[in-house]
């Protein structure tokens, strides 16, 4: 088993290494060239590379998987909108009244705010978007439809008209409320929004993999456990280059061919 990175490297420098050979070689034979008669005027053999290519059968052992560095579990300005939309389905109307609609949407964006850290920190997906909800449906009857006054007035001066406007009201008020429960509001917004969270996907660092190289290794591995890898290696030899200075002194320098 080897690293996948590290066995790659040795792999180039192993090219290295067979060009390092090869020079040598040419060095040796551009030596016996200049000794001999008639071989001191042909050119000097040498081999160049241009590139090679390996194609690398690797069956992979391990990957190692890290947490995302910026893992973003929800568009809190596209969550809130949906959020909003749903309240208003669920009150079947377009829109709230303007005081009621600035209240939800601060409601909803400190909720939302709240949401997102919590599955940052690693809470369960499901249960932190349950609670959301649960306590977005408790503060939206909150605000959307106020509690009863069950004090009535005593005053002989009431009109029949204002006690038959507030009757209404009540009345009005009270089928909102009996109509509108808190659990149906809450399974409703949790199943609008539950697309709509991300969850946290580990990544694979693939070049700190381990990987199986040994043929007679190779040859057990199951065929969805291989990895084909083609690999092409470009040469850009260096070469040193002496330059001399106005005040006849040289230096040199290593520059690419």
């Amino acid at each position: 088993m080897a690293n996948l990175q590290d066995y790659l490297g040795t792999l180039v420098a192993s090219v290295n290494q067979a060009r390092v050979l090869a020079d040598i070689e040419s060095a040796n034979i551009a030596e016996q060239y200049a000794q001999h008669r008639l071989l001191k005027h042909f050119s000097i053999p040498r081999m160049k590379m241009q590139n090679v290519e390996f194609t690398i059968p690797v069956a992979i052992d391990h990957v190692e998987t890290t947490e995302p560095r910026d893992y973003q579990p929800i568009d809190n300005k596209d969550f809130v909108s949906k959020a909003y939309d749903e309240l208003t389905n669920v009150y079947q109307v377009r829109s709230f009244d303007r005081t009621s609609s600035l209240q939800l949407r601060k409601m909803l964006y400190m909720e939302a705010d709240l949401l997102e850290t919590r599955l940052k920190a690693g809470e369960n997906i499901q249960v932190a978007l349950q609670q959301f909800s649960d306590k977005v449906s408790g503060q939206a009857l909150e605000i959307k439809t106020p509690s009863l006054s069950t004090s009535t007035s005593t005053s002989a001066s009431a009109s029949a008209s204002t006690l038959a406007g507030a009757t209404s009201k009540k009345a009005k008020a009270a089928k909102e409320a009996t109509t509108i429960s808190r659990d149906a509001m809450s399974q409703k917004i949790l199943t609008r929004l539950q697309p709509e969270v991300k969850a946290k996907e580990m990544q694979r660092n693939i070049e700190n993999a381990n990987v199986i190289v040994e043929a007679s290794r190779l040859r057990e591995q199951k065929t969805e456990n291989m990895v084909f890898i083609k690999m092409t290696v470009l040469e850009e030899s260096m070469e040193w280059h002496t330059i001399e200075n106005e005040d006849g002194t040289s230096r040199s320098t290593l520059s690419p061919e």
